[in-house]
This record gives structure tokens, sequence and C-alpha cells, in this order.
């Protein structure tokens, strides 16, 4: 079993890789940004980076560069996951010292492949030329424990204390500026139902996420837990729907309880209650997910087994209620 980072400002591909590196036995962290993840490399730990190479405030190309300064990169591979596909960024990755470079959209099974590969391989020799710095040693951590993150007990949604100790919350170290760049990096254009509406990220000093491998005896633990205000209803509505997934995303504000469940990207069945008594259901029920602003949810990919209850095609929804926001 490895230990691997997966560093996506996209929740979407931090969901589905760290689920389905999780049940191929790796030990899974995830985060949205490239200093948190220079940060938690730099301290060590991790058997490989997977880097996407657009990320707000550090992109992937200042990661590697700053990871190849600190040395980070003679001892663990990186594996470049990206939407860009020209030959530049290939080449300029590569030459950073990435491992390999795998382009979005891909199957799991490439994935797998390119995984496994660069833990064999282990990380690339130093190109001719490269800047030495064998005797770099790095500035020390600033490390303080956060709140416990948010869990719930089961049945309902009442809020209980995560198990097990908090995560550290690790405060960056001072970088080197990153090499400026000659000219604007290109980014592909997202996939449109996520175009121009992904959520901003969390800051560097969120914990990671760590994903955990579910049993089918747990059917109500979530694969994820967060804060409506880092990532609203429609969003991870939407990234169901964009990967064709099936599962559950339950919410929940004050006295107020939602539940969303989707069946290979299609809205099967929305509920929202009052105190325990049902309140509103289908599309006005959406619709009033879609438009709090705060809360807590958690989610899980599983099966859903409910007989369709909403008749409209869920892309149609999604447009038109994003629309109304």
């Amino acid at each position: 079993m490895a230990r691997i980072l997966v560093c996506d400002d996209d929740l979407a591909v931090n969901v589905v890789l760290g689920k389905a590196l999780t049940r191929q036995g790796h030990d899974v962290r995830t985060t949205f940004a490239g200093d948190e993840a220079i940060a938690r490399c730099v301290e060590g730990g991790y058997d490989l980076l997977i880097l996407d190479l657009t990320l707000p405030r550090v992109d992937g190309f200042a990661v590697l560069q700053r990871l190849q300064s600190f040395n980070v990169l003679d001892r663990m591979p990186v594996l470049i996951v990206t939407a860009r596909q020209d030959r530049e960024a290939r080449q300029k990755a590569l030459e950073l010292g990435a491992s390999d470079f795998l382009v979005k959209p891909f199957e799991l099974d490439e994935l797998s492949l390119r995984v496994r590969r660069c833990l064999e391989r282990g990380p690339r020799r130093r190109l001719p030329g490269a800047p030495p710095s064998a005797d770099f040693t790095p500035p020390p951590f600033a490390v303080s424990a956060p709140p416990a993150p948010l869990a719930f007990s089961s049945p309902g949604l009442q809020a209980a204390p995560a198990p097990g100790p908090a995560p550290l919350r690790v405060a960056p170290p001072a970088l080197p500026p990153a090499a400026p760049q000659t000219s604007p990096s290109p980014v592909a254009a997202p996939p449109s139902e996520l175009a121009g509406r992904r959520p901003a990220p969390p800051d560097a000093t969120v914990p990671i996420v760590r994903w955990s491998a579910l049993s089918s005896t747990e059917p109500d633990r979530p694969d994820c837990v967060g804060v409506i205000e880092r990532l609203r209803a429609l969003h991870l509505v939407r990234f169901f729907h964009l990967l064709k997934l099936t599962g559950w995303i339950k919410l929940r504000k004050d006295h107020l309880e939602g539940e969303i469940r989707v069946r290979d990207g299609e809205l099967v069945k929305v509920e929202l209650t009052s105190g325990g008594s049902p309140a509103l259901d289908s599309v006005p029920a959406l619709r009033a997910l879609f438009g709090w602003e705060s809360g807590q949810f958690r989610l899980r990919l599983g099966d859903v087994e409910d007989p369709p209850a909403i008749a409209h095609p869920t892309a149609t929804l999604l447009k038109e209620l994003a629309a109304a926001r």
C-alpha cells in the first residue's frame, strides 16, 4: 500500500481519484491548493503526488519547481493529471521532474496502470544541468491541531465528534519564488456543466481530506463531509451528473434536513424536511437546497434503489436552476 497525495482544485477529480485509489488499497489524502501540497510533500511521508497543472495561487509548474528546490523530487515521483493536451505543457512538466503525464478525461484502468508504474519506477533522476541542492534543509513547520471535523451519527443527521484525533494543520514554509513564465499558460476549457461555476477552493490551512475504504456493512457512513459555505448543493449535484455517479447527498441546516439521491448521474429523488416532518420534495426541494449558503453536507457513492421520482432531465434542471440563482 502506498501513501498518495492528490492535488486538484476540482472536487469531482478529488472525489473520484480519492475513492478509486483507496479501493485499490492505497492511503489517499486530497487537497485543493498547490501551496498546501508543497508543504505536505516537503514534510515527507508520501510515496506519490498526483498533481494538476491548473491550480489557484500556485500552479502545477510552480509546485514542481519548488519541490525540486527542496530535493523532494529526488525521493518521490509525481504523476501529472491535467486537461491540458498541448505538447509544451507535457514537455515542461517532464523537464521540471514529473515522472508521467496523463490527460483528462481518462479511464480509471489507465490511471491505475500509471500509478503502479510510477511507484515501481520511483522518482525520476535529476536532468543534466539541474541545480543541485543536496545541502538544503527545509524550514521548520508551524503545526497546530484544528477543531475536530464535523461528522454525523446515524440514523439522522445529528452532529457528533469525528472519531480519532483531529488532523494536523500544517502552515506552509517560506518558499522561494517560482521562476517567471514567459507567457501565460493556456488552460483547457472545463466541461460545459462546470464551466465558470467551479467553487472556490478552500484555504491552504484547511485540513486535507482523508478518504477511507468503506464497508458494505456501513451503509450510512459517508465518503466525504464538509460545509456548504465551501461547496454548495449545486456543485455537488453537478459532479455527480458530470461523472455519472450513483449515491446520495445529505444536507443539514438548523432544523432543516435535505437528501438528494442520484443514479448514474440522473436525479432520482429529492426531499426536504423541517423538524423531521416532510416540507418539500422533487424540484421545489431541489430549488430550496440549491439556495442554501450555509450548513453541512455529507455524501456517499453507492447503490440507490429508489424508483425515479423526478421526470425532468438532470441537465435541464441544472441549467434552469443555476440560471435562476
